[in-house]
C-alpha cells in the first residue's frame, strides 16, 4: 500500500499537475559543520550533507532534485531519509517518496547524504529540477540554490603532523 502510495505521489511529481509557482520554496544541500549546517565547508575525505527545503507547507508526501555536481571528484555514498523514505532515482537524481508525510513548518531535511570528496578540488553543488508533492497532493516547483566544497590545502605542518600520526 505505502509503495502504491509513493507511486502515486512521483506521478505527480512527473505530471506537474497542480504546481505551485517557485517563490514559495527553494532546496539547496547544507554541510554539517560543528552542529550547525552551512551553504560552504572547507574539507576532505567524507562529508555529511543534507538535501534541505525551506518552505512554508505543512508536511511533504513526495519530491524530486537533481543534484548537479561540478567535479567528478565527489562520489556519494549513501543517501538516506526519514519516514520510510524510498529513492525511486538516482544518487543525483532522487525522486524520493515518504511512508508517512514529512512535517515541514519552516525547513525539512528532506535526505541525509554521505559524499567523498576523493581530491583536493574546489566543487560546487547545485540543486536543479527542485519540486515537491505537500500533503495535500499539491505540485510545487521550487527554486534550487548552490552550495559550495573548498578542499583543506596540504601545507607543512598538515602533512608532517599526518605523517607524523602514521608512526604513533
Amino acid at each position: 500500500m505505502r509503495g502504491i502510495i509513493a507511486f502515486i505521489a512521483i506521478g505527480i511529481l512527473a505530471a506537474g499537475a497542480g504546481h505551485v509557482a517557485a517563490q514559495d520554496c527553494s532546496m539547496i544541500v547544507l554541510f554539517e559543520e560543528d552542529g550547525q549546517l552551512v551553504d560552504q565547508i572547507v574539507a576532505d575525505g567524507l562529508i555529511n550533507a543534507h538535501l534541505v527545503l525551506f518552505s512554508d507547507v505543512d508536511e511533504v508526501s513526495a519530491f524530486e532534485a537533481t543534484l548537479e555536481i561540478s567535479s567528478p571528484v565527489v562520489f556519494i555514498l549513501s543517501i538516506t531519509g526519514p519516514n520510510g523514505f524510498t529513492n525511486f532515482g538516482s544518487q543525483q537524481e532522487i525522486i524520493g517518496g515518504y511512508t508517512t508525510p514529512l512535517p515541514v513548518q519552516g525547513q525539512a531535511i528532506l535526505v541525509s547524504i554521505q559524499m567523498m570528496l576523493a581530491a583536493p578540488e574546489y566543487v560546487m553543488i547545485c540543486v536543479s529540477g527542485a519540486s515537491f508533492v505537500d500533503g495535500n497532493g499539491i505540485g510545487h516547483s521550487c527554486q534550487g540554490l548552490c552550495s559550495e566544497i573548498n578542499p583543506v590545502v596540504a601545507n607543512e605542518a598538515v602533512t608532517f603532523g599526518a605523517i607524523k600520526r602514521l608512526f604513533e
